[in-house]
């Protein structure tokens, strides 16, 4: 992580622990006994005490004089017609529920309640800057994830290399991460099969980046138009993707996946784009860097797989 942060762009990041459960989000930065610190923030769902708008409306109604002009049962914008009069306020004026509660103190009406379930934020600690592993930012959101599972040790949850299967029930609307750190998109089901998966939801163009490839030119043998003629593919987006079972790391409050996104969308791509984009990117990669190792072991797997017969290739699944 040899980036610097502005306090400003890490605000409201979720911070999930390395087992995959949300600590809480960022509220703002610290320094406590000499260390640099993030405060979090949460949610808690709390019964409370609200006012029965609809309730108190429908009360108000009935407090109205029949007489006159409201001789028939009153519309809600009659009634707020009939309050602004009342209250001496503009006939512009919007009528909130404070006005509804003068009214009703003024006409000695009961302002009935009810019991809501509120999502209230509250404070939850802080986490040391060292404790932090990843820092990632997509277009679906921003995520930090630490080297402990901090979480899930509070929760009382046994930290286990083993990804037990989940329902769809529990698998649904997590969201999920790559092996970067990136919020790539949220579980939608199970998807049993050989080898099983999950399927989720991920919104991604099927145009090849052909950016970080031209910046490479220097280091191939082919032309740049050579390259995005090969590369670029069409515009339109994959609602759902598959993932297998194997490729997934953890399953906590999120799905943190073993593979990058763009191992995931090679994956989803057909077998002909996937040999060009293999040859692109043999020609562009560097030789170091951890990176490139990721990037050459999924180029060799999806090489494998491209060789196998397809009816091998599709079951073949090692846990």
């Amino acid at each position: 992580m040899s980036r610097k942060y502005r306090e400003e762009e890490l605000q409201d990041t979720i911070v999930l622990d390395s087992g995959g459960y949300i600590c809480g989000y960022v509220s703002g930065l610290d320094v406590r006994d000499g260390s640099v610190v993030l405060n979090l923030y949460g949610f808690e769902v709390k019964n409370q005490d609200t006012i029965d708008e609809k309730g108190l409306i429908l009360r108000l109604k009935e407090a109205v004089p029949r007489k006159g002009i409201f001789n028939h049962k009153l519309s809600t914008d009659e009634l707020r017609d009939w309050i602004r009069n009342q209250l001496n306020l503009s006939n512009k004026e919007p009528i909130n529920i404070e006005h509804l509660m003068k009214y009703a103190g003024l006409v000695n009406i009961v302002i009935p309640k009810e019991i809501k379930e509120m999502r209230v934020k509250v404070e939850r600690g802080f986490i040391e800057w060292a404790s932090i592993d990843k820092i990632a930012f997509s277009d679906l959101g921003k995520c930090i994830i630490l080297n402990d599972s901090v979480e899930a040790k509070k929760r009382g949850i046994v930290p286990s290399d083993i990804v037990k299967f989940v329902s769809t029930e529990q698998l649904s609307g997590k969201i999920v991460i790559d092996s970067q750190g990136k919020i790539i998109g949220s579980a939608v089901r199970l998807m049993p099969g050989y080898p099983p998966g999950i399927a989720i939801n991920f919104e991604q163009t099927n145009e090849l980046e052909t950016s970080s490839l031209a910046r490479d030119l220097e280091k191939t043998k082919n032309s740049k138009n050579e390259i995005q003629n090969k590369a670029v593919v069409s515009g339109e987006t994959t609602k759902e993707v598959v993932i297998n079972w194997n490729k997934i790391a953890k399953i906590g409050d999120a799905v943190f996946l073993k593979v990058t996104l763009k191992v995931v969308e090679r994956e989803r791509q057909p077998k002909k784009l996937q040999s060009t984009q293999i040859e692109l990117s043999k020609a562009a990669m560097p030789d170091s860097s951890s990176e490139a190792i990721e990037e050459k072991k999924a180029v060799k797997e999806v090489e494998f797989n491209l060789n196998l017969p397809p009816d091998l290739a599709s079951t073949i699944w090692s846990p």
